[in-house]
Formats: C-alpha cells, sequence, structure tokens
C-alpha cells in the first residue's frame, strides 16, 4: 500500500486557511467595486479600499511564513516552498501599492503602509540571503528597502527623524507624526533605523535618532494606556498590554539586521505595520 502523505503542519494548515479566507474576501470587495447596483455605489470606496487592505495582509502573512519556516530549519537553505512565500510577499505588496493608490490619494498613508511593506520584503530578502554569513549579504537589497522606507516615511509626515510626539506642545516643531499614525511611524521608524545600522559605521547616527524617535513615540502611547483608570492591570485579570515587553519589541527591530538571529525580531507579526483607515 502507498504510503499516507505527510499532513500539513498546523502553521502550514493555518497559513492555507487565513488565505482562503483572503482570497474569499478579496474576491467579494471586488464584486462590490465593479456592481452597477445603485445599491452598491456607498460600499465601492470601501471595496476598494479593502482589496489594497487584502493585498497587504497576504504580503505580511506571506512574509512572515517565510521566515518562520527558515527559522525552524537553522542552517539550511531555503526551500522552494520557502521560495515561492517569499516571491508571493514580493507580489502582493506591490498590489497592495497599486490598490491604495487606486483608491484616490497616491501620497495616502495608506499607500505608505504598503510601500513600507515592499521594503520588509526586501529587508527579509537580504537577511535570508545572508543566512550563515554573519552579515547582510544583499548590500543592494538593503539599499533598495532604505529607499522604500524613506517614500513610506515621506507619506507619514516622518521625513526627518521627529523629535517630539503628537501629544507634545511643540509637535509640530519637532516633526511628530500625525497622533492617528503615532503606532504606523513608530514601526517603521524601527525598521528603518535598522537598515541605517545595516549600512555601515557612517550612518549610525542617523540610526540612533531614528531608532530614539521610535522609542519615543511607543513609550508615549503605552506609558499612557498603562496608566489609564479604564486599563485593568494583568495581575487584576485584566488584558493590558505590558509596556516594558512592547518596548523590546520596538528596540529588537531597530536594532540591527545584521545577523540571522536578529531577523524574528524584524518580522515578527508584533512588528507588522496596522493598515492605516
Amino acid at each position: 500500500n502507498d504510503a499516507p502523505p505527510p499532513a500539513d503542519t498546523s502553521d502550514t494548515q493555518r497559513y492555507r486557511v487565513a488565505m482562503r479566507a483572503y482570497d474569499r474576501a478579496e474576491a467579494l470587495a471586488k464584486a462590490v467595486a465593479s456592481s452597477s447596483a445603485p445599491e452598491a455605489a456607498a460600499a465601492a470606496l470601501a471595496a476598494d479600499e479593502l482589496v489594497a487592505d487584502v493585498a497587504l495582509a497576504k504580503a505580511q502573512l506571506s512574509l512572515r511564513s517565510a521566515v518562520a519556516n527558515l527559522e525552524r530549519g537553522e542552517g539550511r537553505d531555503l526551500s522552494p516552498e520557502e521560495k515561492a512565500l517569499l516571491s508571493d510577499a514580493e507580489t502582493y505588496a506591490a498590489a497592495a501599492v497599486t490598490a491604495a493608490e487606486a483608491t484616490g490619494d497616491p501620497e495616502h498613508p495608506r499607500v505608505g503602509v504598503a510601500v513600507a511593506c515592499s521594503a520588509d520584503v526586501y529587508v527579509a530578502k537580504a537577511v535570508l540571503a545572508a543566512k550563515g554569513k554573519g552579515g547582510v549579504g544583499d548590500g543592494a537589497g538593503v539599499l533598495f528597502a532604505d529607499g522604500l522606507y524613506r517614500n513610506a516615511l515621506r507619506r507619514f509626515g516622518t521625513a526627518r527623524p521627529p523629535t517630539s510626539v503628537a501629544s507634545d506642545p511643540d509637535a509640530a516643531a519637532g516633526g511628530a507624526a500625525p497622533a492617528h499614525l503615532r503606532l504606523v511611524a513608530a514601526f517603521a521608524h524601527a525598521k528603518y533605523a535598522a537598515v541605517l545600522r545595516a549600512s555601515g559605521a557612517n550612518r549610525a547616527n542617523e540610526a540612533e535618532a531614528w531608532s530614539n524617535a521610535a522609542l519615543k513615540e511607543w513609550d508615549d502611547d503605552f506609558s499612557e494606556r498603562t496608566k489609564s483608570e479604564d486599563v485593568v492591570p494583568r495581575e487584576n485579570g485584566g488584558d493590558a498590554r505590558d509596556s516594558r515587553g512592547e518596548e523590546d519589541a520596538i528596540r529588537n527591530a531597530a536594532g540591527g539586521i545584521g545577523s540571522v538571529g536578529k531577523t524574528r525580531a524584524i518580522l515578527d507579526g508584533q512588528l507588522m505595520m496596522p493598515v492605516v483607515g
């Protein structure tokens, strides 16, 4: 008798289930967007935004899955499946940029999130190319990611490292990100700091400035949330965030991409930027 095929791992199964759900959401959104029915007119704009969001989610999911699979098999080359996941992530990220621009404003922060996701893909490919070599490996990929992150940061309103946050009295003078973008900006600033650090000692001061901006933005948000009377501490049965743990996540992301051991810190699901509405 033929041996039964190997069972899917739980992660692989979850990936496939998630992708099927995203495919279904995308198909429904496209059907609404293209419908000529009068009752669908009001939903058309939201449908276009959903198409962009789904493409971004697919890119993030493919990217994380490829990195996670590789880390479970330390010391080996990328499998064909993992290479396919990285290729899919690149394709989906490009589709997310196109779909976000199609919603009407090419300078909208939503486009910036998709552009930053494309940068994440290039960073991942560079780090994975350096597996076992202790370095970044693909200098061209890191250089391209640098340009993409800058493109995204411009759309977040932070073309230079901000020295203030939206709640500060000198927010405008300090170049603070708008309040509704403060967390997505913190993620992008941290990851851009890592790219700068990997680009050489001559960019260390730039990296430090972006890293400090990310930490300030993150600390400002979660230090206030954990002090709020509306937040119930974990020890009392609540689900308040551990602000120190969140700070560590941002600090790790900004720390560097020069070693494979840091890959997960940069690409972990915690650090996947939320879609900005």
